[in-house]
């Protein structure tokens, strides 16, 4: 009987091992900006990107660009802010 239990607990721990959690769908920026609450209903959702690269030019200089940009909707008043 130990031996079965035994046996039981490396299979759930191996299948908890090797069974990923299922992936979850972030909403893009156009999934926030375009919700437009019902009446009597509210949202308020954020979504952020952000970027950021360093390449060396044709001279050897090192270049650094990138930025942010956050979309708020707050019952459908949408901001966007980016730098």
């Amino acid at each position: 009987m130990a031996l079965l239990n035994l046996v039981v607990v490396a299979l759930v721990a191996t299948s908890l091992w090797f069974n990923s959690p299922p992936f979850v769908n972030f909403p893009s920026f156009p999934d926030i900006a375009n919700v437009k609450p019902a009446p009597g209903a509210s949202f308020n959702g954020v979504s952020a990107s952000s970027v950021s690269r360093t390449v060396t030019d044709k001279d050897g200089n090192v270049k650094h660009t990138g930025g942010s940009t956050v979309v708020t909707n707050d019952n459908g008043k949408v901001n966007k802010y980016t730098s």
